[in-house]
């Protein structure tokens, strides 16, 4: 899920806050309603890039855009190694198998160049989707006596048989 960017007026409005009224970045977040996080990661992209207030009269709108919001990079994404999901669901079949685990199993095997859980997590729910869960089963009433064992089992102990 992408996030909206922040527009050209609230980017001034940041800096110009942070340089020449010297708020911190609570107040700045609470002036212009947008996180800690935000405020601070284009306030470095703003100290990287040299800028200082009041900006350059040479700087045009566009200019500042992509000195603090670069292109989003989607490169990352499409090199990193796709994840057997037939071979997860069967794992997952089993007991005391989590995504987690196989999530670290996966990052271990690929270290360099993983998805993160979140994204591992989203991918397998979207391949479990497009899944064919159909299976058809005719049987006579009476007939057959269907239990289903889930997860770990308590061990049942007689007293009486000790």
């Amino acid at each position: 899920m992408t996030t909206k960017r922040v527009t050209m007026n609230k980017l001034k409005e940041i800096l110009r806050l942070k340089f020449e009224a010297s708020l911190s970045l609570r107040q700045i977040a609470l002036c212009v309603s947008l996180s800690l996080g935000v405020i601070s990661k284009y306030l470095q992209r703003a100290e990287a890039a040299g800028l200082t207030w009041p900006l350059p009269q040479a700087l045009s709108d566009s200019e500042l855009a992509q000195l603090l919001q670069p292109p989003r990079s989607v490169t990352a994404s499409l090199t990193a190694a796709m994840p057997d999901f037939a071979q997860i669901a069967r794992e997952l079949a089993r007991k005391s198998v989590t995504r987690q685990l196989l999530w670290n199993e996966y990052a271990e095997a690929h270290s360099d160049n993983h998805y993160s859980y979140s994204r591992f997590t989203v991918l397998l729910r979207r391949w479990r989707q497009k899944q064919s869960l159909s299976m058809r089963q005719n049987h006579c009433p009476g007939e057959k006596l269907f239990v289903d064992y889930a997860g770990q089992t308590l061990p049942i102990v007689n007293p009486r048989h000790r």
